[in-house]
């Protein structure tokens, strides 16, 4: 029963049975269009409308818009492919669906800075501040632009430097000495310090562990590493003393409530 057909551009191409009433209804775009008057048609054949997307978008795009399950997107080079016809045809639940996979956490994981320029490429707000955080992780000096760059220009880049300068910034001077547990050797009963007395300064864990901390947040203004055991373990170990690992379990409670404030740093770019 479809009334229309959607031909595809390609050298072979094909001929996708549509419903009016569906396009309509999903896109302003089509609601439009198929509004217009059309010619009489005195042949008994379907109307065709010529798209400019190959068969695979156009196949993919109809199981997003007829109630079937959704098509697998496997990678951001088909995602692109498709969120290029549903915004410009205005499909916007199709968008939002879109939308939800391009930040899923596969692609923020391998692809963050990819995704931020697609995001930036379609204007989503929400789902650039979302890559923007996630590109914290990497080290961008070390990273080669993904082509996606060409088509939002080289202030988009240098405002996610900016977000990631300002991020370091509040970071490193959150990283100061708190409710730390003393280090029975280096700065503790053993350390000298007449038990009657005060102890004083830092065990050598924490002067390592800050400004190794500080020189990470540099490049990488995340939480990730410089809270994570190996990194943590790695400060005890180029501190050379004996005990600064007692010190480093039993400050576990401030090193977490610094980790928790850091993490609710300003996220949005």
């Amino acid at each position: 029963d479809a009334d229309i057909l959607l031909r595809s551009s390609d050298i072979d191409a094909q001929d996708f049975r549509a419903h009016k009433c569906v396009l309509s209804a999903s896109s302003p775009f089509f609601c439009t269009m198929l509004s217009l008057p059309q010619p009489p048609d005195t042949s008994n054949e379907l109307p065709i409308i010529d798209m400019p997307e190959p068969a695979n978008v156009l196949r993919a795009l109809l199981h997003f818009i007829y109630p079937i399950p959704d098509p697998d997107i496997n990678d951001l080079d088909s995602l692109v492919s498709l969120l290029i016809p549903a915004d410009k045809y205005e499909f916007t639940d199709v968008l939002s669906r879109l939308r939800s996979l391009l930040v899923s956490p596969s692609y923020l994981s391998t692809e963050p800075l990819r995704v931020y320029a697609i995001a930036a490429r379609f204007d989503f707000a929400n789902e650039l501040d979302i890559a923007a955080q996630a590109t914290l992780r990497i080290h961008i000096s070390n990273y080669d632009l993904p082509p996606d760059f060409q088509y939002i220009g080289a202030e988009m880049f240098e405002r996610l430097l900016r977000f990631h300068r300002r991020r370091a910034r509040a970071a490193q001077r959150l990283v100061v000495m708190g409710d730390l547990t003393p280090c029975a050797a280096c700065n503790g009963a053993h350390a000298g310090v007449p038990s009657t007395q005060t102890m004083y300064g830092p065990p050598r864990w924490w002067t390592t562990w800050k400004i190794r901390a500080r020189q990470e947040l540099e490049l990488r203004p995340s939480t990730e590493v410089i809270f994570g055991m190996e990194f943590l373990m790695k400060s005890v170990k180029m501190a050379e003393c004996t005990y600064c690992a007692e010190s480093l379990l039993g400050s576990c409670a401030f090193l977490g409530g610094l980790k928790e404030m850091m993490d609710e740093l300003p996220l949005s770019i």
